[in-house]
């Protein structure tokens, strides 16, 4: 485990990993956590998943991709 500057620990996170990495293994961990839903409901808590297309900075590396944005609001 790894944890950021913050101090949050993130599970399966190598030291020394970019954030590039980092966002992969937290996507990866909120994808089988929400498991095809858009919300997820815990304790006083209620975490909404928004998936929108953006257009890549850079048009060579493809087109658009797919971005998941968490909001996290209590009950």
């Amino acid at each position: 485990m790894v944890r950021t500057r913050g101090g949050t620990v993130i599970p399966g996170l190598a030291a020394g990993a970019d954030e590039g990495k980092g966002k992969k293994v937290i996507g990866t961990a909120m994808g089988k956590l929400f498991n095809g839903s858009n919300t997820l409901e815990m304790e006083a808590f209620a975490i909404t998943r928004e998936e929108k297309y953006v257009a890549r900075v850079d048009a060579s590396e493809g087109g658009s991709f797919k971005s998941k944005t968490y909001t996290v609001t209590q009950k």
